[in-house]
């Protein structure tokens, strides 16, 4: 058996790997990144998997690395692809069968070159392929991988080799816990939240989309055909169709941008002064801190400026109902609880703000002596703002609440908000508890919960024990001695002053 690797003009020009049209463009494509697919079926694993061999015979000595995101669905797609495709078919591609060691996931190549095959299910699992370059870095199924892996990795995208084109590319399906960066880089061409814009130039970016009916293997195979069309609507959009709007697991299925977002350059119209306002907020500061403002009141043709009836239902949004309106959004991250409370205030100048519910691991964490509520409030009081509420965290209940106010059109997002308008699509359910949404390092998850903060408090709140209610306003009072004197009127009132002292102490973890 030669020992020496097939050049890869051979390859092109052989039986040994015939792409159909689409693998052709992905394979051609010009873009510094790549993203390939876009439903089930066109061979987008398969082009992947050439492309980094085509790098690795192209370019002697340099490196190519394939991802997955675990070991398993790693085993079971690419190495499995390159067993059968390259090993199986003609093994002299790569020189022979012994130069790759499956124990390592390694393909080494007699022009120096080599082939790793890798996966990274947590972030800490990149560092493993930090020390060598990458003339191609490739991701099957990128949607599964958070932003900050993809970030990380393309450090590592380069090449000493002279002639060498180093470049990245994802083969993927749409949706998946992280699938709102995918989109926002391909697909809506526009930074990911947290880029900055000197960072994204569209041109480098391009998306090849294919389906099964690319493949010529399955286009004419009407009984598979047969089984995509007859799959339920989110899987059947996503994997048969391709579309990023709707998809397996999404958890607003419900949500129309027609009925749901209130296009505000086709109706000029201003939220009545005596509608009521309140604010929540999902404290972060590593990740997305996310506040929006909401208001409450009844839509109808006396509050709607001349015209706008027609508009409205033009667009299929009904009136004469009661209706919630999310009208601003901010999103910031890396910012401290003083800063926060500083734009919040300049942002709500003018409104009468009535409650301002926030999260509760605000009101444990500390960003200096005191917690973050605290230190928010205030600030918050001192320009004449309502202080911070304990926010209402029950996950399923507000999840529902949310769900149920989009399906009888009782909650709307003003254009404004960009980010909301782009996050809401993307809350996949949790596979464990398909009652609740996932659980993500994204910023469509802090969105989500900054949402379900101010709805499911302010709309329907949980009723508390007064005791829970009482230690809850104690947390907000920055000043012991003050706190402590609070809490004595309180025992007082429930004929509590003459207790021992153990009884009418306040807990440790409020002092």
């Amino acid at each position: 058996m030669s020992s020496v690797a097939i050049p890869p003009d051979a390859i092109r020009t052989s039986s040994i790997y015939q792409p159909w049209p689409k693998q052709i463009a992905f394979h051609s494509s010009p873009a510094r990144y790549r993203l390939f697919g876009g439903a089930q079926g066109p061979g987008k694993s398969l082009a992947l998997l050439w492309e980094a061999l085509l790098h690795c015979l192209e370019y002697p000595g340099s490196n190519a690395l394939l991802l997955r995101r675990t070991y398993p669905e790693l085993d079971a797609g690419l190495i499995t692809h390159f067993e059968q495709q390259v090993l199986a078919k003609n093994d002299k591609i790569i020189g022979g069968r012994k130069n790759f060691n499956k124990s390592e996931r390694v393909v080494k190549i007699p022009n120096g070159s080599t082939l790793r095959f890798g996966y990274a299910e947590q972030f800490k699992d990149v560092y493993r392929y930090d020390g060598p370059e990458y003339v191609f870095i490739g991701f099957d199924e990128l949607t599964q991988f958070p932003f900050r892996i993809w970030e990380h990795l393309r450090l590592r995208n380069r090449c000493p080799v002279p002639g060498s084109r180093p470049c990245m590319a994802g083969a993927t399906n749409p949706g998946g816990e992280n699938g709102e960066w995918v989109k926002a880089l391909w697909i809506d061409k526009q930074p990911f939240a947290g880029m900055e814009a000197y960072q994204y130039d569209p041109k480098d970016y391009e998306f090849i989309p294919a389906t099964v009916l690319d493949n010529p293997i399955y286009a004419n195979d009407a009984e598979y055909i047969k089984n995509l069309q007859q799959m339920s609507p989110g899987l059947r959009a996503q994997r048969y169709e391709g579309r990023w709007d709707k998809f397996e697991g999404q958890f607003f299925t419900n949500w129309e941008p027609s009925r749901h977002i209130f296009d505000s350059r086709n109706v000029d119209w201003r939220i009545p002064a005596w509608w009521p306002r309140w604010i929540s907020m999902d404290w972060g500061f590593a990740h997305h801190a996310a506040i929006h403002w909401h208001t409450i009141g009844e839509f109808n043709s006396v509050n709607l400026p001349a015209g706008a009836e027609k508009v409205l239902a033009a667009a299929g949004i009904p009136i004469n109902r009661k209706v919630c309106l999310t009208y601003r959004e901010l999103i910031v991250r890396e910012h401290t609880a003083n800063q926060i409370a500083d734009k919040i205030a300049k942002l709500s100048e003018g409104e009468n703000v009535t409650h301002f519910y926030l999260s509760p691991d605000a009101f444990a964490r500390k960003q200096s002596d005191n917690t973050i509520a605290i230190e928010m409030g205030a600030e918050m009081q001192q320009r004449g703002m309502v202080r911070p509420y304990l926010a209402d965290n029950d996950r399923v209940g507000g999840w529902n609440l949310m769900y149920q106010m989009l399906e009888i059109d009782a909650w709307m997002i003003y254009d404004c908000c960009v980010e909301t308008i782009k996050a809401i699509p993307q809350l996949v359910r949790d596979p464990e508890n398909l009652e609740d949404v996932k659980k993500t390092e994204n910023l469509a998850d802090d969105i989500g919960d900054g949402l379900r903060y101010g709805l499911k408090s302010h709309l329907r709140p949980r009723s508390k024990p007064e005791d829970v209610q009482h230690f809850e306003r104690l947390a907000l009072i920055p000043d012991l001695q003050s706190k402590f004197l609070r809490h004595f009127e309180y025992e007082a009132k429930k004929g509590n002053a003459n207790a021992p002292i153990k009884q009418r102490i306040i807990p440790r973890s409020l002092r």
